[in-house]
């Protein structure tokens, strides 16, 4: 099915409609807040005033002075207002991320938070490392790191294609996987055989019952996908 095309037009025009006045709602919030040269109303006075919550329009304030300050374009004023909402450090962790993954901060934010916090830590230990470090050299850092977990991830999944489209290579990761978790199991069994269970409490059991049975879930999903579907435990003991 095709939209009209009076549907379309009329779906950019609102678009672009929300996109204006909600730039236009932020601008007139940062002039009374934070415009060096406005009222410089406190924001807790302006958004009772208006019946808008302070966070809201704190969002909005900051948001804007961002883009006033040249942090962010105008086009990212969306991308701005979260930023805004998050400590200095933080904001400029998940851009980082956000740029080198090429998606929004919001998607940075939600969906990157390993990645987010690895750049954070970066940004730490550079600046334990050189206490004189401006916020440009964290950013720099930041940018630097983020970068650099973008790239490796792409490589990873590119060679995980390769992996999968090479029989003989497959086949040792494979083995070498089901390896690593036979010797795990057997070093578990060996605990098993000589430990007290009257030592462990019962939740703890029930922990270790429900990791079993999350390991027998998870073998019996790779057999089935290797196409193995008949067990075969002759000679196991």
């Amino acid at each position: 099915m095709n939209l009209p095309p009076e549907v379309i037009q009329q779906d950019r025009e609102l678009d672009e409609h929300i996109q204006t006045t909600r730039a236009a709602l932020c601008e007139l919030r940062w002039h009374w807040t934070l415009d060096p040269g406005g009222p410089r109303m406190p924001i807790t006075d302006y958004a009772r005033q208006v019946g808008q919550t302070h966070g809201w329009v704190q969002e909005c304030a900051y948001g804007w002075d961002m883009i006033v300050r040249g942090l962010k374009p105008a086009d990212d004023l969306a991308d701005a207002q979260k930023l805004a909402n998050m400590s200095q450090d933080r904001a400029t962790a998940t851009d980082a991320v956000a740029k080198a993954e090429g998606i929004s901060v919001s998607r940075a934010k939600d969906g990157r938070k390993d990645d987010v916090k690895r750049v954070r830590e970066a940004m730490n230990d550079y600046a334990e490392r050189h206490p004189e470090s401006t916020p440009e050299d964290r950013a720099d850092v930041a940018r630097r790191t983020a970068h650099n977990i973008s790239t490796s991830r792409k490589l990873e999944r590119d060679n995980r294609e390769k992996l999968l489209r090479s029989q003989p290579h497959l086949l040792t990761e494979l083995l070498g996987e089901a390896a690593k978790a036979r010797e795990a199991l057997i070093k578990m069994r060996s605990l098993a055989k000589d430990a007290d269970p009257s030592l462990l409490p019962a939740e703890g059991l029930d922990r270790v019952d429900n990791a079993l049975q999350e390991v027998a879930r998870l073998t019996s999903d790779a057999r089935s996908l290797l196409g193995l579907t008949q067990w075969d435990t002759a000679g196991l003991s």
